[in-house]
């Protein structure tokens, strides 16, 4: 999808954990995330940068940091609302 100053994709937690579990038996039955955003630059040579939305399963250390959501653009998004409002939608259907 097309936000501000570039293009956003969101997996959404549901189809992130889905997808990782498909094949294993998660160890728990209820789930505590840590969520971070962190940005890194494509290549030296051009502007574009990538800020992904991250997730770890807090009571499952081994399971590898998840992939939830990443925005590409120029620069950082300058819209938060946009970028944070389907994981915080998706959240609040959680809870």
């Amino acid at each position: 999808m097309s936000i501000a100053e570039g293009e956003f994709w969101y997996a959404g937690i549901r189809s992130v954990l889905n997808n990782h579990f498909r094949n294993v038996q998660p160890t728990v039955s209820l789930f505590s995330f840590n969520f971070s955003v962190d940005g890194l630059p494509l290549h030296k040579r051009t502007r574009k940068q990538f800020w992904q939305i991250l997730m770890s399963i807090q009571e499952m250390p081994e399971v590898p940091v998840l992939m939830v959501g990443n925005f590409c653009g120029e620069s950082k998004t300058q819209s938060t609302e946009e970028y944070l409002r389907p994981l915080v939608n998706e959240l609040n259907e959680l809870m």
